[in-house]
C-alpha cells in the first residue's frame, strides 16, 4: 500500500471542502477523505463519493486567472496580534541581538484581480499594520515592496502561493536593504 493510497489520492482530482452543501446546480462529483485518529497513528478512510456544490469560501478559495492559480488571502482579526505579540516577545527575550522581521508575502496583492479583493483582503495592509505594531528596536524587511518592482518577472510559481529562486533573491536584497549590506548580484 502507498502513501498515495492511503490519503485518498488517485488518478483522479480529489478537493476537500469544508461545510460542503447539498448540491443546487452545477455539481460535480468529486472523492472525499475523512482522517479517523486511533491511538497512536492518523489513518486516512476513503467516505463514499458524494456531490457537492463548489460554493466560494474565503478561507479556502483559489481564483484561476490567466495562466495562474492563485489562493485568495485571508487573516483571522486575531492573528496579526499574535504574530506581532510573538516577535515583541523575541526582542524581549533576546534584548542582545538583532531581531529582523520579514513578512512573506504572496502573490494575492500582486496579481490577484480587483473584483475578487475586498478591503480586508489586501496583504499589504496587513503586513503594515504588523510593522507597525513591533518595537521600535525590531528591523522590518520591505519585501513587499521589493517584490512589487518585480511583479512583471517570474517570481510566484503559477499554481500556488510559493517564491521562486528568483523571488527569493529579490526578499534577500530586502533584507540586505534593512541590515545595511550589500547584496550579491545575480
Amino acid at each position: 500500500t502507498s502513501i498515495r493510497d492511503l490519503s485518498g489520492y488517485h488518478n483522479e482530482i480529489v478537493f476537500y471542502q469544508a461545510g460542503a452543501v447539498e448540491p443546487q446546480v452545477n455539481t460535480t462529483v468529486v472523492d472525499s477523505v475523512k482522517r479517523v485518529k486511533k491511538d497512536t497513528a492518523a489513518l486516512a478512510v476513503k467516505r463514499d463519493t458524494v456531490k457537492v456544490k463548489m460554493e466560494y469560501d474565503r478561507s479556502s478559495s483559489v481564483v484561476i486567472y490567466g495562466n495562474r492559480a492563485i489562493q485568495i488571502f485571508t487573516v483571522s482579526s486575531e492573528g496579526p496580534q499574535e504574530y506581532v505579540d510573538m516577535v515583541n516577545m523575541y526582542e524581549e527575550v533576546f534584548d542582545s541581538l538583532d531581531i529582523f522581521c520579514l513578512v512573506a508575502p504572496t502573490q494575492t496583492d500582486f496579481y490577484l484581480p480587483a473584483e475578487y479583493k475586498k478591503s480586508s483582503n489586501y496583504e499589504g495592509r496587513m503586513i503594515d499594520s504588523i510593522y507597525s505594531g513591533l518595537y521600535a528596536d525590531i528591523h522590518t524587511v520591505d519585501a513587499y515592496g521589493e517584490l512589487a518592482r518585480h511583479t512583471r518577472e517570474y517570481i510566484y510559481f503559477n499554481t500556488d502561493h510559493h517564491w521562486t529562486g528568483r523571488c527569493a533573491y529579490y526578499a534577500y536584497v530586502a533584507f540586505c536593504k534593512s541590515a545595511d549590506l550589500k547584496p550579491y548580484p545575480l
